[in-house]
């Protein structure tokens, strides 16, 4: 019966979306659009996930977000600016489920200068070639490996990391984590640029994620640039740890109805779908 209903189905959908002029999605929102909605769809992802990071919590935008999703989830939110974390604090404060920490996070244990953008949004870690204003404050840098170790974390979720071009050594104080598969799914900021380098590039990052044993979940967020020119300057990654995908069951690709889901193994190429 399903085959017989995926039989007619295809060749309906392909008259209505070409005579409407439309697209018909299998979901409400296409993959790609918003990262909740993707993980929720995911038969990787857990319904209920115990922890969360949001390395770079701001005001606590995303906090709000994943904590309307999954109320029964902790969030642990880092955010070193004073300011911000006033902000964070006054939202979220009183939230026995969030966690707040005045650390920035990177790839050493100490201390640093945080720069302090031209908005709330644009403070961050100078790298080597910056040079730092007098609008800056010294805060406290930590690892991800060190801080799990010392909280006791034992498995990670879901870790956002948005520090605006620190992102990458983020992820090195994160090693031994990632290596030991130990955070199930990973955003960070990273671009396609060559004439920047604010943000880390997409290409080193991805070594790197593939090194830990990590493959990409999807891409979120697409930024324009700044200036008005019309080509992409960053964007959000999510990756997902491959033993976790290796986990599902391989279906293979045949008709049977509009609910079959197929993905390609690392060993298979998916074919264009006709239209």
């Amino acid at each position: 019966m399903n085959k017989q209903l995926g039989a007619l189905a295809a060749p309906a959908k392909r008259w209505l979306e070409r005579n409407a002029r439309i697209r018909i999605y299998r979901h409400p929102v296409p993959h790609g659009v918003e990262v909740i909605s993707d993980l929720n769809r995911s038969p990787e992802w857990t319904t209920h996930p115990e922890v969360i990071f949001d390395v770079g919590a701001h005001h606590g935008g995303v906090v709000a977000r994943f904590r309307a999703e999954y109320p029964s989830a902790t969030i642990y939110a880092f955010e070193p600016s004073s300011l911000n974390r006033s902000e964070l604090t006054a939202a979220f404060g009183s939230d026995s489920r969030v966690k707040i920490y005045p650390l920035a996070v990177s790839s050493r244990n100490g201390t640093a200068v945080l720069q302090l953008g031209a908005t709330s949004t644009m403070h961050r870690l100078p790298k080597a070639q910056d040079v730092v204003s007098e609008a800056s404050e010294r805060v406290t840098t930590v690892t991800l490996d060190s801080f799990c170790e010392s909280e006791c974390v034992p498995r990670v979720q879901f870790c956002k990391i948005d520090t605006e071009g620190h992102d990458f050594e983020v992820l090195l104080g994160a090693s031994g984590l990632l290596s030991a598969q130990r955070i199930d799914f990973v955003q960070f900021e990273t671009s396609f640029r060559r004439d920047t380098d604010y943000f880390h590039p997409i290409w080193e990052m991805d070594s790197f994620m593939n090194q830990m044993q990590y493959e990409m979940f999807g891409i979120y967020e697409q930024q324009p640039c700044w200036t008005g020119r019309s080509s992409l300057l960053y964007m959000n990654a999510v990756y997902v740890r491959s033993t976790l995908v290796n986990e599902r069951p391989v279906l293979p690709r045949h008709q049977d109805g509009p609910t079959t889901r197929w993905r390609a193994t690392r060993t298979e190429t998916p074919q264009r779908r006709r239209r």
